[in-house]
């Protein structure tokens, strides 16, 4: 119970004393006075709940308040992250032939003349396009249509590269289907951005689950990838007809979009956890101290 002397505002949270004589009389005798005047002023409905917060004494909010307000600030990284990763995904996805100019591995041809550029084959998630493919000076690009798994190899034999043998051939050509998970991985970290950002706590965790699966397809197709186009790399670059191939822009991204889903994960799991094991330490610490516990309004958006 709190001293009569004690002018309480339970209904906000916030303990205010008449003077510093009367404070300097009701701290020693009241243990819960100093216990709500630290931490009333964060009640949701408080009058300066949008300021920075500081308790009448001039302390600063307990560590259970602190934890929670970086636990919800860390929080929001991880959502970004997976906001980024589900871009870079989408990237991969519209590469070649869809953008003519973004592709997984490009091969730098050398049929250039003094009237014709060299042209740039970039092999996409879809398809393929020929960069430059005219006869003459900044002739336009030639992509083919959109549709899963081509035919790679037979593409740089086309250019007057040696051919690969069956297995690489074969290889390369059934590895093309598995880039169907691009599209996949990007929906899937999609939603759980979504969940994550709209979500409490349980919410957040189903964000999470869904980053998992999100983030095993990237590590597969990655895997496939860098095993098709490697081959077309290897058997490109060591043939001495003067073409050149190298990994694109689009595969750096699936990299990328990787790595991040990976944080996110973490990042949001351990946010989680966090902010549910502080607010438990919260109202423990009020019911000892025996305080009135004023519950907060549930948010309907967003986290904590």
């Amino acid at each position: 119970m709190l001293c009569g002397m004690c002018s309480l505002i339970v209904r906000v949270g916030v303990a205010r004393a008449t003077s510093c004589a009367t404070r300097q009389w009701c701290m020693p005798a009241c243990p819960s006075f100093l216990l709500i005047e630290s931490w009333a002023p964060f009640a949701p409905d408080a009058p300066f709940f949008s300021k920075p917060f500081r308790s009448l004494s001039g302390r600063s909010p307990p560590p259970t308040l602190q934890n929670m307000a970086l636990a919800r600030r860390t929080h929001w990284i991880g959502v970004f992250f997976l906001f980024a990763a589900s871009i870079l995904l989408l990237i991969t996805t519209i590469s070649a032939p869809i953008w003519n100019t973004v592709g997984l591995l490009k091969v730098h041809l050398n049929n250039g003349t003094q009237a014709h550029h060299n042209s740039t084959i970039s092999f996409g998630t879809f398809g393929y396009c020929i960069l430059n493919a005219g006869p003459q000076e900044d002739s336009p690009d030639w992509c083919t249509g959109r549709h899963i798994g081509y035919a790679p190899a037979h593409v740089i034999a086309a250019t007057g590269q040696s051919e690969l043998n069956e297995v690489e051939a074969g290889t390369s050509t059934s590895f093309t289907r598995t880039m169907v998970l691009h599209p996949v991985a990007c929906g899937i970290a999609f939603i759980a951005w979504i969940v994550s950002i709209g979500s409490g706590v349980v919410g957040s965790l189903f964000g999470v689950l869904a980053a998992f699966v999100a983030w095993v397809l990237c590590l597969a197709v990655l895997a496939t990838d860098f095993s098709m186009f490697g081959i077309l790399r290897h058997h490109v670059n060591n043939d001495r007809s003067g073409a050149r191939a190298y990994f694109a822009s689009a595969i750096w991204c699936l990299c990328a979009a990787f790595v991040l889903l990976f944080f996110a994960m973490i990042i949001v799991t351990f946010t989680c956890f966090s902010a549910r094991r502080e607010k438990k330490r919260t109202k423990s610490a009020l019911k000892e101290s025996g305080a009135a516990v004023v519950s907060p309004k549930k948010k309907r958006f967003g986290f904590l």
